[in-house]
This record gives structure tokens, C-alpha cells and sequence, in this order.
């Protein structure tokens, strides 16, 4: 469903189509809708990689991507091969403070991060033209809108924009009974999706563990 569908079926639901008032507000629900579905979701479909652009900063901070929510993987990728890939370590932020920050280090050396401030930090810092530092992460769901009309949360789930737009509708509206109901299914739903996705992802061979 797309934008314009997912807004009729919620105000049709809630007997709300000529309330001018629900109307104008309906684009504000959308925001909320789409917050708690990333505080509450963390499934493949929200699973993005990226390659932050040369030349690497020379104080190790990084800008993260403007839809990061959380983070999956991280590593150095070496330009003269890309295969060679380095998974980096987690370090705290005191102990980052005390992290080697020297350019003399080479690619396949054992590096360190964390977010800090709302930045990506890497000790020590990469030296420029040898490695590429690459993160896989969880992005946010991209804000429905009339000119950004679908996402993959309205393509595949459009239940739970809907139930989260009846639970702010009768919320806005002071109907305590009905957003406790609305809510309720909006609650099913998001973790209908991620069950789904827990199948999808878990319903291969068993994972195994590797020493090393």
C-alpha cells in the first residue's frame, strides 16, 4: 500500500474521513508511528551497508549515516584487496582515550571503536588511500510522505502503519478504550514481523562456532 491508501484505510477505519482536524494532523501520527517502529524494530529488511568516502578524517571521527539506528558489523576493508576484510573491536570510551592514535599503523593492524557524541570513532586513525572502514547497520524507516509515497514497512507490513496511525487518531481524539485496543494490535503485529523475520534469517543449518 502507498502513502495515500495506507491515510484513507486508517481514517475509514476510524470513522474520521471528513474530520478536518484528524486530517491535518495525519502526516504528524506518521512521524510517531515511524518512531516507535524504530525503537521497536531490528529485522534484515532495515539492514544497510556502507562505505564511508575518502579521504578517512584525520582525528578518526566519522559521520554516521543520517538513518543509522544501530549497529551490526564493522570493518577495515584494504584497497589493494578487497577481500582482506578486519573486524574491529569494541572499546569503552575511557579506554578509547588511551587507544594508539598514530598513522604509522598498517591496514591489517588490530583497531578499535565506538560511537561517542553521536560519532563513529576509530583508534587508531586510518591511514588515507590504504583502507576503507565499512559498517553494517540498522537504518531507519524512511518517512512516508506524499512525494516519498512507499516503503518496504508499507510494501510488505501496512498493518502496522495502519494500527499505529488508529492508535494516534483515537489517542488525538481522547478515546482511551479504542487506542488501548488499536495499540494492542499494533503491538501483535510488530512482533508478527519479527518473528517473520527471526524465521527467515534462523531457518537454515544451524549455526556453528568458529575458533579463531
Amino acid at each position: 500500500m502507498n502513502y495515500d491508501q495506507i491515510i484513507s484505510t486508517a481514517l475509514n477505519y476510524a470513522d474520521r474521513q471528513d474530520s478536518t482536524v484528524v486530517t491535518a494532523q495525519m502526516d504528524n501520527f506518521l512521524r510517531i508511528v515511524e518512531s516507535r517502529m524504530n525503537r521497536s524494530l531490528t529485522i534484515e529488511d532495515m539492514s544497510m551497508r556502507y562505505q564511508f568516502p575518502e579521504p578517512n578524517p584525520t582525528d578518526g571521527r566519522y559521520e554516521l549515516p543520517s538513518d543509522f539506528s544501530a549497529l551490526q558489523d564493522i570493518c577495515i576493508v584494504t584497497v589493494a584487496d578487497t577481500t582482506q576484510r578486519n573486524t574491529l573491536a569494541l572499546l569503552n570510551p575511557e579506554q578509547m582515550n588511551t587507544a594508539t592514535d598514530t598513522t604509522n599503523w598498517p591496514a591489517s593492524s588490530k583497531r578499535f571503536y565506538n560511537i561517542i557524541n553521536g560519532q563513529l570513532v576509530v583508534q587508531p586513525v586510518l591511514v588515507d588511500g590504504v583502507s576503507i572502514l565499512e559498517i553494517v547497520y540498522y537504518g531507519n524507516v524512511l518517512p512516508l510522505a506524499p512525494d516519498f509515497p512507499t516503503n518496504w514497512v508499507s510494501t510488505n507490513h501496512p498493518d502496522v502503519y495502519i494500527f499505529g496511525l488508529l492508535v494516534e487518531i483515537n489517542s488525538f481524539m481522547k478515546d482511551v478504550g479504542a487506542t488501548q485496543a488499536w495499540d494492542a494490535r499494533f503491538t501483535q503485529a510488530v512482533a508478527e514481523v519479527t518473528e517473520a523475520d527471526e524465521l527467515l534469517v534462523f531457518s537454515g543449518t544451524p549455526l556453528t562456532i568458529k575458533l579463531g
